[in-house]
């Protein structure tokens, strides 16, 4: 019996080990225009985002995808920072001269007041009242600006605005 014990003592003590917590969730729905000829087709996707800490410290995401062709599943990767966003920050902001969160945003402004792509996305907040974010980047670090991000963005006072998805399509999470 002590055995049964010592074996039970050994099970939990490697899934403890193996544990994951939540550090973060989105749902991001989006719709993308299609074209097909002169009709516009909107083909709605929702993308809901899981990121994970291991007890190991290192974070990754689980990304599910659901559309018309499906449901998939992917992992990625992730790195998280934060930074500070200055004041003024508009979609023709030098790039060169902008941190990684600026970039993003401005990205992202350029994306939202676009008169044709602006129709379809939306951060679902004041972008330019963002002092702060906080950037859960997934994915090849290689790619650079073109990762998916979850960006967690909060105002002057240190106050939630939202978090939003960005990458080649803009959506607020919800």
């Amino acid at each position: 019996m002590k055995g049964l014990y010592a074996l039970l003592a050994l099970f939990v003590a490697a899934t403890a080990s193996a544990e994951e917590t939540v550090v973060k969730e989105c749902t991001a729905r989006i719709e993308l225009p299609m074209n097909s000829g002169e009709d516009v087709d909107i083909k709605k996707l929702i993308m809901k985002f899981t990121i994970l800490s291991k007890s190991d410290g290192s974070k990754y995401a689980k990304i599910k995808r659901k559309d018309r062709g499906g449901t998939f599943t992917q992992t990625e990767p992730v790195e998280i920072l934060e930074e500070k966003v200055r004041e003024g920050l508009h979609s023709d902001s030098n790039l060169k001269k902008l941190n990684i969160a600026e970039r993003y945003i401005a990205f992202t402004m350029d994306i939202v007041s676009d008169p044709e792509l602006g129709r379809y996305f939306t951060a679902g907040l004041d972008l330019k009242k963002v002092r702060s974010a906080k950037l859960y980047l997934m994915g090849d670090p290689t790619l650079g600006a073109t990762r998916m991000a979850l960006i967690e963005a909060k105002d002057e006072n240190n106050e939630l605005l939202g978090t939003f998805f960005s990458s080649l399509f803009i959506a607020p999470c919800q």
